[in-house]
Formats: C-alpha cells, structure tokens, sequence
C-alpha cells in the first residue's frame, strides 16, 4: 500500500511540473478610451520640414492645432470638429472637408495616431525596460509612440515611412 501511494505521489508531482506554462499576461494600452481633454506642445519634424505646434483637445469631437514655429507658420491655426476642419490666418478664414486633407499632412499624422491609440484601435502594446510602446499602422506607414514606463506621458511617435518624428511636451493624462 505503501509502494502505491509513494508511486502516486510521484505521478502526480511529474505530471503538475509538467503542465504547460501560462502565457505572459499582454500589457494592457494605457491610451485606450482617452478622450479627455489635453494640452500639449509638439515638435514636429517631417523630412526637412521642422515645425511646432501647441494642441488643445476640447473633446473627442474637437482638436485645434495652433502653429509656433518656423516664423513662415506661426499663427496659423486650424480646428478640427467631427469631419471639417476649419484654417484661419491673418483673418483669412475658411473651411474644408476632412476627408479632402492629404493624408500626408504631419499634423494630420500626429492626430491620427493619438486618435488610434485611445481608440485602441489596431494597436500593439510593448514594454521595454524604460517605456511602454505602442505600435500600429497609419495609412502607408507603421508608427511607434512611446510613452513613460506609468503609461501617463507621451513622450515621442515616429513613423519612418513619412520620414516623421514628433516629440511631446506636457501630453500627460491622470488617473
């Protein structure tokens, strides 16, 4: 009785170390379901092309896009709400389709992506050791937008394929 015990014990303790290990757990997107407001600047390059713009998001329905920088841009200023975007400058003002922008535009690019992100949207998570990145594809180009390790900021996006880098200041969302 002893031997049958003993042989069971052990049949039972190679077959639990033997049991398929559990898959890691996937990082959750921790940009998904924000559209909330936000206010941030962003440097933008985009092949020779450099550029700065501060953007205020009122809601998921509205984004303006003022320009900074170069001088040749500054105070253009442009309003996206639901499926127009309206431009004014030096009190010229006038509106246009969304759907007639190239799709080209960096800013355009910029916003896509944080649109994709929070709507989680074809979108794949990372960690590295420092950052949590998200990954996916924006018309002809992948892009990556690397946030902080917490999640909280959004610090970069790059989508090589439209020869664009961005860097985000103060794009932080709170718990």
């Amino acid at each position: 009785m002893r031997l049958l015990t003993l042989l069971l014990a052990i049949v039972i303790a190679v077959a639990a170390c033997s049991a398929p290990p559990r898959e890691p757990e996937k990082p959750a997107n921790p940009l998904a379901g924000r559209t909330n407001e936000y206010i941030c600047d962003v440097n933008i390059i985009c092949g020779e092309l450099e550029m700065s713009v501060s953007i205020t998001r009122r809601n998921p329905q509205s984004c303006t896009v003022e320009f900074t920088a170069p001088d040749t841009l500054e105070g253009i200023l442009l309003t996206f709400i639901e499926d127009s975007m309206d431009m004014s400058y030096l009190g010229l003002e006038f509106s246009v389709k969304s759907t007639s922008l190239p799709s080209a535009m960096p800013v355009a690019l910029v916003l896509s992506v944080l649109n994709r992100a929070a709507a989680d949207n074809g979108v794949t998570v990372t960690e590295s050791a420092e950052n949590i990145i998200l990954s996916g594809n924006i018309h002809d180009g992948a892009f990556e937008l690397l946030l902080d390790k917490a999640g909280k900021h959004v610090l970069s996006l790059a989508i090589p394929e439209y020869n664009l880098t961005a860097n985000f200041e103060g794009l932080a969302f709170a718990d």
